[in-house]
């Protein structure tokens, strides 16, 4: 505990002198993107469930009027969305996007560490895919990359620390006009995390730069896209006791022995992408708009691992079947990929909207010094039916016709608007997907540990969503049924279940407000039909505080506590090797992780402070929060960030 106060007081030297810059200033406004991500069921999530401000910049009512400040995706280029003005603390994710309480996930113990979802999802791949998911909740892919509809130059920055300057989270993105109708937007994030644990470091960048060309008549529009990933990481395997825990040895955690003391995983991921529109209707035609697209992009990848020394009774334990030679563990896979894709677009008079078209992916994949190429062919299409003001209907696809024969992923849903108080949504899906190249096979030291001839899992979900705003409240059921799952068994090897699995999930997101005070409540309920999957049955994240204007309007204040409560389980292993999650055997306890949080906006400047689980002020030394096995979270330790959007 002596410890963790030590790193807060030579970080608040620096919140001080922040907080007094920041303070000064007057021409800058800190904004939360809250839009940008969309739930599986389709409605908006609402991290402020209270609803979306117009962009506020000082008090200028000038600058409210003449400012645009949307942004869309490639994956829709179509799909305009808002910026929203909120504070800081709505959503803890922010600085750890496995704390995202919609999302729930679970790492090993540092930001940027690998990590699962908490709510069971099945892969639903159609095509070639190496399996690496482990870095997924932080990754930027080209789909998602942003592209800015504005008229100024925007750059939005973010900082945030833990404990010391050595636990930091960095983002910035950066768009601005140029002439003859060029646009830059620059997407930039990083995780830099030492840890408190040996060998816990954890480091994610994540880059992405874009060119957009626009014609002048706005009949052709080039899109130039390069995205790159980068995770790294020491990998530890856990720590190989709890027992030195309330002990003086264990008041530094650097002190308790780990299973790993020089392992490490490199993942990267890079890719280009040339995106080109053209108009072959005028916008301004009565009949059906038409505009033709074609894509090429080029995507190199690799997943390397490597430990130096494998010679314990640790790495035994650890290892089991992939340990193959006592001088170390060592594997690198390739996949590189080029990738051709072109789209027929149309927008009838009435609102029907469709796209078809054909995309042609092929993979190079080395893995052990064996080269192999695979063709996948792919069916899309998408497609939007209004039958009335109030009720469309929705449906889109992917059908595997090259080397992906056989694999599919069908989805259709209805949205109905009930007047104003209700938004109703209905669907169902319907896959079979791709065996994913870890599941097939894999290597060690140039020997084979597994090669399978698994089938292709069938799947259908049913699902169904209400949003009620009124009542701030949107309520969420999925029920999935999956024939021949691929599942990680207690060994770390994949093995094919030869039944149905059949999972419900129950969701609802909650907003409570008395006069200032708030409590917005995130619940999650799921039930797995096999007890082979180490999931929790419920979890819930609930934050309470009070939310108000203080100093005769000057200041907003926003105070309270989140806590992360989820129920006594058993939670899955990891093993590195391969970069997977697995079937454990110890359960955790119950461990109620809460946060105390405080943020603060003075005209443009915002600010957060955060103390992470003060649920070890008044529990054991020896409760400690894990949320996978052998891998403990962070103790008491104190947070803070800023964040600002500057203009010209």
């Amino acid at each position: 505990m002596i410890n963790h106060i030590l790193h807060i007081h030579q970080s608040f030297r620096l919140v001080i002198y922040i907080t007094l810059l920041c303070t000064l200033s007057t021409s800058v406004v800190a904004q939360r993107d809250i839009l940008s991500s969309d739930d599986e069921l389709g409605i908006r999530r609402k991290d402020d469930l209270n609803g979306f401000d117009s962009l506020q910049i000082g008090k200028d009512p000038n600058v409210v009027d003449s400012t645009i400040f949307k942004y869309f995706t490639l994956q829709d280029i179509s799909n305009l969305r808002e910026f929203g003005d909120t504070t800081l603390d709505q959503n803890l994710s922010y600085s750890d996007p496995a704390r995202d309480p919609s999302k729930p996930s679970a790492n090993l113990g540092t930001v940027a560490s690998a990590s699962h979802p908490l709510l069971y999802t099945p892969s639903q791949v159609t095509g070639f895919h190496s399996g690496f998911h482990e870095y997924d909740t932080y990754n930027f892919t080209i789909d998602r990359f942003k592209y800015y509809k504005t008229n100024r130059a925007i750059s939005d920055l973010y900082f945030s620390t833990i404990g010391n300057l050595q636990n930091l989270s960095l983002k910035t993105d950066f768009t601005r006009n140029f002439e003859d109708g060029i646009q830059l937007s620059i997407n930039y994030q990083r995780f830099s995390n030492l840890g408190f644990y040996s060998e816990q470091r954890a480091r994610t960048t994540n880059f992405g730069t874009g060119l957009w060309f626009q014609s002048p008549t706005d009949k052709y529009n080039l899109f130039f896209t390069f995205v790159s990933n980068v995770n790294t990481e020491e990998q530890n395997g856990g720590i190989t006791t709890d027992t030195l825990f309330g002990t003086e040895f264990a008041e530094f955690r650097t002190a308790i022995p780990t299973n790993l003391t020089d392992a490490n995983t490199r993942y990267q991921q890079r890719g280009i992408r040339f995106s080109n529109y053209y108009k072959l209707a005028s916008p301004d035609s009565t009949n059906w708009n038409l505009q033709l697209q074609y894509d090429l992009e080029y995507d190199w990848n690799y997943w390397n691992y490597d430990d130096v020394l494998t010679n314990s009774s640790t790495d035994t334990l650890l290892y089991q079947k992939y340990l193959t030679d006592t001088r170390g563990a060592r594997t690198y896979i390739t996949d590189n990929n080029l990738s051709q894709a072109a789209y027929l677009h149309g927008i009838g008079p009435n609102g029907y909207q469709g796209k078809l078209g054909l995309q042609y992916d092929r993979h190079k994949i080395s893995q052990a010094n064996r080269d192999s190429t695979i063709n996948d062919l792919s069916l899309k299409y998408n497609v939007s039916i209004p039958f009335v003001k109030s009720l469309q209907l929705y449906s889109k696809g992917s059908i595997g016709l090259g080397a992906n024969a056989g694999s599919f992923d069908l989805d259709g849903y209805v949205n109905l608007k009930i007047e104003d108080w209700a938004t109703l949504k209905g669907g169902a899906n319907l896959f079979r997907r791709s065996i994913e190249l870890i599941e097939d096979e894999f290597w060690i030291n140039d020997v084979k540990i597994f090669d399978n001839d698994f089938s292709k899992p069938f799947g259908s979900k049913f699902y169904g969503a209400l949003n009620i705003p009124k009542l701030n409240t949107i309520i969420s059921l999925k029920q999935t049924f999956e024939n021949n799952p691929i599942l990680w068994g207690y060994n770390a090897l994949p093995y094919q279940l030869e039944e149905i699995l059949s999972t419900t999930q129950l969701n609802a997101q909650i907003h409570l407000i008395w006069g200032g005070w708030h409590m917005d409540n995130y619940l999650q309920y799921q039930i797995l039909s096999e007890d082979l999957i180490d999931l929790p049955n419920y979890m819930s994240t609930h934050k309470f505080y009070w939310d108000g204007d203080i100093f005769h309007k000057n200041m907003n204040l926003r105070i309270g506590v989140q806590t992360r409560l989820v129920p006594e389980y058993t939670a899955q292993r990891f093993i590195p090797v391969i970069g997977r999650f697995h079937e454990g055997v110890n359960p955790l306890q119950f461990y109620p992780d809460t946060d105390f949080f405080i943020s603060f906006k003075v005209q443009s400047f915002r600010m957060f402070l955060q103390v992470q689980n003060i649920t070890e002020f008044w529990s054991s030394d020896k409760d400690i929060n894990y949320q996978v096995e052998n891998h403990p979270q962070y103790d008491f330790t104190f947070r803070y960030g800023v964040r600002w959007v500057l203009f010209d």
